[in-house]
C-alpha cells in the first residue's frame, strides 16, 4: 500500500517538474523570439 502511494507521488512530482521545465523553456524561447523580432516589431506597432 505504501509503495503504491510512493510511486504515485513520485510520478506526480516528476510530471510537475517536467511541466515546469517545459514552461520555462517555452517562456525563454518566446523571449528570445521577441528579442530577435524586436527591431522589426517596433516598426509594426
Amino acid at each position: 500500500m505504501d509503495n503504491d502511494v510512493q510511486m504515485m507521488y513520485n510520478r506526480a512530482y516528476s510530471t510537475t517538474l517536467f511541466e515546469m521545465q517545459y514552461k520555462i523553456k517555452a517562456h525563454n524561447m518566446i523571449k528570445v523570439y521577441c528579442i530577435m523580432l524586436g527591431s522589426k516589431g517596433r516598426h509594426y506597432k
